[in-house]
């Protein structure tokens, strides 16, 4: 797998898209205002990478850029440059951390912040043409808003026309890298002054280096227990042909493949299961 650049990153790569908003914060805060339309005086960044977990056996969600206002509104950035149909499923469930990892112990629900989970996409994520797609629980019957603080908005950098010239400009950069002011500048400057950051690039190179290591890992390890799963199932194949017993079928699984007894036997059962099926 070739790795990528860093000087080539852009402001879509994940990576480049993390350290410019982390390390610009008022850049992170412009963006989310053009994003809400709303007006943000400050926000404050956790201290570390933001990983969040429902429990102990589930899944954990590692936030792009994560921060909170000075009203304690959280934000969850989230760059998306592939087309994926669980998107919205996706926003549910971070939500759905944020929820937990605010609300203490005890606490009244009137305690729990409003929360937006902002996904910038490069690609149409719902196929309408439009540059933001926002949403809000609301009544089926009346159209009233639930007005539970959780928001949803989808940023489609592919929309030829946004509703503000703010955001019309920040579609157009994050589409074909334009500058033309603004936002758009300082986005670019902020990308080009983290290139010039050595450590930024090492932290780029060492994270990319972990993740190439892990798939050959995961790749040779499918590939030996797929070896593995022949070796059985020629063992048990060559003993049934040789009208062998089950209990010399498993000593032979026992010597050649090291399986467990009951393992052997259980992987015999469900040989003969499969083929009688068949």
């Amino acid at each position: 797998m070739k790795i990528k650049d860093y000087q080539d990153l852009t402001f879509t790569d994940d990576f480049m898209f993390c350290k410019v908003l982390s390390d610009n914060p008022d850049l992170a805060k412009k963006l989310a205002e053009i994003i809400t339309d709303r007006k943000i005086k400050s926000i404050d960044f956790p201290k570390d990478q933001y990983v969040l977990r429902g429990s102990y056996e589930g899944k954990g969600v590692c936030f792009d850029v994560y921060f909170a206002d000075d009203t304690n509104t959280k934000y969850d950035l989230e760059m998306q440059t592939t087309r994926q149909s669980n998107l919205p499923r996706r926003s549910r469930y971070y939500q759905s951390l944020i929820d937990q990892s605010t609300l203490e112990h005890g606490a009244d629900y009137s305690k729990l912040p409003n929360s937006y989970v902002i996904f910038i996409c490069m690609r149409d994520p719902f196929e309408s043409g439009l540059a933001k797609y926002s949403f809000e629980n609301i009544c089926k019957e009346n159209g009233n808003p639930l007005n539970d603080g959780a928001y949803k908005i989808f940023i489609n950098a592919k929309s030829p026309k946004a509703d503000t010239p703010l955001l019309q400009e920040l579609v157009e950069y994050l589409k074909s890298g334009k500058v033309s002011g603004g936002i758009s500048e300082e986005i670019d400057a902020a990308v080009s002054l983290a290139k010039r950051d050595r450590k930024g690039a090492q932290m780029f190179y060492t994270l990319e280096d972990k993740i190439r290591e892990t798939s050959e890992e995961a790749r040779m390890e499918g590939h030996m227990e797929g070896r593995m799963e022949g070796r059985i199932e020629t063992t048990i194949k060559m003993g049934l042909r040789h009208n062998l017993t089950p209990e010399q079928i498993v000593q032979d699984l026992v010597e050649d493949c090291d399986l467990d007894p009951d393992v052997a036997l259980k992987a015999i059962e469900e040989y003969q299961k499969q083929n009688n099926e068949q």
